[in-house]
């Protein structure tokens, strides 16, 4: 039976396993030089081989159950059992999963030190995706009425998997008093990889903070349904079309995790902005910093959940704020669903960090027109400075809506004026944010002395003077615009 069902490819064809073999497999056998042919490698492999029966395993058994449903109704519909077999061996490679049927080209992406390693499985959800649609068609056209009733099961099956986790999802969100607003409030305080998922409320904690769990985490088909996601939350038809289209291709030109781990010691910075290591601490201090950050790229994940169950149990709190909750870890390594718990204040001091970094990094547009030495026109200035302005507009922008947000989701507006100013927000540009009153910026009284001063002759000494003039001058224009009256459309 097992020979059989190997030989129709119905097992021992698991996209993850065989993935994970063929991952493991390269380390082994590029890793390692002849010296530890007979010791290390020997080893290596074995280990290769037993983590990946465990994973075949898994995904086997479902296949069979699937397998032996699929002949049992097409036996009913009046096929032959040889011909019934032959028919569930299709569906099931056509609609599960299956190694041999993923294209040469999204293998050998696993080998780019660039982009993911595990591509196999999203590629095989949009195969399977599209095969399962298409043979629900077909079961529905068919002449034989018992094939057009398991069309009928399948197209039911379909649609409760496409919008069943979105119905619940939106039936917590009114159970617990979560109005759309309070969601896309919510999602601009989650990771960039969440913002588009479908999250199952559990109303909220003793300090007011929204609970959910992210029921795409367990999903695969969330792979197709993010996309969609994105393209009904978009603001603008475009920014919506680029969003899809980033959620799909991002499970295979998304940045490597340890390569994006690299990148983050290098800029000290992760993408929630928060520093790596403190750069005033001695070599010893930041080394052991850099080395558990590194570690927790590579942490095997039964490790990481042992650790957190322990953090939880013993009251442990981490430097920035974060707490762990023992029934939260527990259910999380059980049931394989994580009860989150999304902390506004903090998630709002991330935000501060990165609107200063941009607002920074816009600034340098123009200030890097201004201070150089040589030769700079006035359109070029110009151009500099408008460019300069419409970042810093969009970045006042959405600094705004998140400070509005925190505040609508119940974080009392004097809290939120504290955390921006906390996290090195200027007393002004706070006051302003709140307020939602965008300021052109310009050069401060220090920043023009210094500038003239730095200059080597009294030639440049002038020039930078009317580059100054030219960036006031440029501000006053703006700010007329900003405070006349808009026209009705």
């Amino acid at each position: 039976y097992v020979i059989k069902l190997t030989r129709l490819g119905v097992i021992g064809q698991s996209a993850r396993a065989n993935e994970l073999r063929d991952v493991i497999t390269d380390a082994v056998e590029n890793g390692f030089s002849s010296v530890y042919e007979n010791g290390i490698k020997k080893k290596m492999q074995r280990l290769a081989k037993g983590t990946t029966d465990v994973y075949a395993a898994e995904d086997d058994v479902w296949k069979v159950f699937a397998f032996e449903n699929e002949k049992e109704r097409y036996m009913e519909a009046g096929l032959s059992e040889e011909a019934a077999m032959d028919k569930a061996a299709r569906i099931v490679v056509d609609t599960y999963p299956t190694y041999s049927m993923v294209p040469r080209g999204i293998k050998k992406l696993r080998r780019s030190p660039i982009v993911g390693t595990f591509v196999s499985f999203p590629a095989e959800v949009i195969r399977t995706g599209w095969n399962t649609i298409n043979l629900a068609k077909e079961e529905l056209s068919s002449s034989n009425e018992k094939i057009r009733a398991i069309g009928a099961q399948r197209a039911v099956g379909i649609s409760l998997a496409t919008v069943g986790t979105a119905a619940a999802a939106a039936a917590t969100r009114a159970l617990f008093g979560f109005s759309s607003g309070d969601d896309e409030d919510m999602r601009r305080f989650l990771p960039e990889w969440q913002k588009n998922a479908q999250l199952m409320y559990l109303g909220r904690n003793e300090n007011g903070s929204p609970r959910f769990i992210d029921a795409s985490y367990t999903d695969p088909y969330s792979y197709l349904k993010k996309p969609i996601s994105a393209l009904w939350r978009g603001e603008s038809i475009d920014d919506a079309m680029i969003d899809a289209f980033s959620e799909l291709v991002e499970p295979f030109v998304g940045e490597e995790i340890l390569l994006s781990t690299l990148r983050e010691i290098k800029s000290n910075a992760t993408d929630s902005g928060r520093p790596v290591y403190n750069e005033q601490a001695s070599g010893t201090e930041k080394t052991k910093a850099i080395v558990e950050h590194l570690w927790g790229a590579l942490e095997p994940g039964t490790i990481t959940s042992g650790k957190k169950i322990y953090k939880a149990a013993t009251g442990r709190v981490e430097p920035w704020g974060r707490g762990y909750d023992t029934v939260d870890e527990v259910l999380a390594v059980t049931l394989g669903q994580r009860m989150q718990t999304l902390e506004i204040e903090e998630s709002l001091g991330f935000t501060v960090r990165r609107f200063n970094n941009d607002y920074r990094q816009a600034t340098q547009l123009v200030t890097s027109r201004l201070k150089n030495q040589g030769a700079v026109s006035e359109g070029e200035l110009s151009d500099a400075y408008e460019s300069a302005t419409a970042a810093h507009r969009s970045a006042f922008d959405q600094m705004t809506e998140d400070a509005h947000s925190a505040i609508r989701l119940g974080v009392p507006r004097p809290r939120v004026l504290a955390i921006l100013r906390s996290a090195r927000m200027s007393k002004d540009m706070s006051s302003r944010v709140l307020r939602g009153m965008f300021i052109p910026w310009t050069p401060s009284t220090t920043m023009s002395k210094d500038l003239i001063g730095a200059a080597k002759t009294t030639e440049k000494r002038a020039e930078f003077n009317l580059r100054i003039k030219q960036v006031r001058r440029l501000r006053a224009e703006l700010l007329r615009e900003l405070r006349s009256p808009q026209p009705s459309e």
